[in-house]
Formats: structure tokens, sequence, C-alpha cells
């Protein structure tokens, strides 16, 4: 996966030797309660087997659709504004852990997250995610806030929190 971002992000340098505004947004996972990536999580969770997977210390980069929605428009659709180019990596700013994040999801559900995923079916599922080191996957939120980005939601260990309003 790294290999094909790299891949991606090079192949906009043409338009930037051209003069366009190039804004490279790198994308955590999106969560929001009306489903997309969260909701296959929710069935295990529901049914009091949800758990961390393997040891949990991995990072769990994610993002509200809220914030995801203001960033995207802030930066790339709406705005003319030229300082607004580079990367930007699109995470809530207060990183968690699969195990924290587990256990929040947990906790709003008001179910039990006792039963880990095995580190072994963890790596036999998704062997480029086990491979990785923990820290290697831990996003870091980019400077959207400097160019007007106002976070809604600054971490993501409330992953069914819902809107007011």
């Amino acid at each position: 996966m790294a290999e094909v971002t790299k891949q991606w992000e090079d192949a906009t340098s043409a338009a930037a030797d051209a003069g366009a505004r190039i804004a490279v947004l790198r994308t955590s996972v999106v969560l929001d309660q009306s489903g997309g990536a969260l909701k296959p999580l929710l069935l295990p969770f529901r049914l009091g087997v949800g758990g961390r997977l393997g040891s949990g210390r991995q990072w769990f980069a994610s993002v509200s659709l809220a914030d995801y929605v203001a960033a995207v428009s802030r930066i790339g659709i709406v705005t003319d504004d030229e300082s607004m180019s580079g990367p930007y990596n699109i995470v809530a700013p207060v990183p968690a852990t699969n195990a924290e994040f587990t256990a929040a999801l947990g906790q709003r559900l008001h179910r039990p997250t006792r039963l880990p995923v095995p580190a072994v079916a963890l790596k036999a599922a998704l062997p480029e995610l086990s491979r990785s080191p923990p820290r290697r996957r831990q996003g870091s939120a980019s400077p959207a806030a400097g160019g007007g980005l106002r976070v809604l939601s600054p971490h993501n260990r409330r992953p069914a929190r819902r809107r007011s309003g």
C-alpha cells in the first residue's frame, strides 16, 4: 500500500510543474454513526464478541465524517487559496490505539470487549497490517488547521458519538 501511495503522489508532479495547485489528501479511516467503515465493526460488538486486534498496540488512525468533509471542502474544493497546497493528513489530531478504540466502542455500545482477535488470526487475515511495526501507522494531523480548518472531533475515542443539532 505504501508503494501505491508513493506512486500516486509522485504522479501529481507533472501538474505541479505546470503551475497547478496540488493538495494531496492522505485520508485515514472515516467514521460516522450512519455507516461507512464503522458499520462492519458494529455487528461483532453488538453480539458481545468485539475485541482488540492482537496486542491492540496498533495505531488506529481515523477521522469523523464531519471533519473529513470540512477538510476536503477547505483544502480542495471551496478554496482558491494557493497556500492550501501540498500533503495533508486527514486524521483526528489525537491518535488512539486499536485497544483504546475498541474499549471506547464497546463502552459506547454498552458491550464487553474481552475477546481479542488472536495475533495468529490477524496475521493470516491481514498479513500486510500484521508485518508493520505498531508505530508506523500512527497518523498525525497536518497543518490544515493553520489554513482555517476547525477540528470538530479532536480524537477517535468516541467512535459512535452523536452529532448535536
